[in-house]
């Protein structure tokens, strides 16, 4: 299964709804993704990348329990949560380098916002 970069940020900014405190479950995120599977591994993938705190159980159907998000996934909330900057990203990082991970695009964005806020 391929890595489908705009379901990580759409689960990303679907557990960034979620009220602190109250855990969020796979049937909040199916406007994200009607494949449970898909939607089971991209959850994964951000558990494993220390951007969410939760757990999948896998299965017929996927069990999701995400509890919050941690310190790195609000670092790429904060850099990736602009449509133009996404948008921005994807056309300079994610499609022309076939080697790319979401802490790359993260920095990328921290850099271009450096420099935008340079005086110059």
């Amino acid at each position: 299964m391929k890595r489908n970069p705009d379901l990580l940020r759409e689960i990303m900014l679907a557990v960034e709804k979620q009220p602190a405190g109250k855990p969020l479950y796979g049937s909040g995120l199916k406007a994200c993704c009607d494949n449970p599977h898909e939607l089971g591994d991209h959850v994964q993938q951000l558990l494993e990348m220390h951007y969410l705190d939760g757990v999948v159980h896998p299965g017929l159907t996927p069990k999701i329990h995400i509890n919050r998000i941690k310190a790195p996934g609000h670092d790429f909330l904060q850099a990736m949560r602009e449509d133009t900057v996404w948008k921005m990203v994807k056309e300079k990082v994610m499609i022309p380098t076939a080697s790319w991970t979401l802490a790359f695009a993260v920095k990328y964005v921290e850099t271009w916002l450096l420099k935008k806020a340079a005086p110059g």
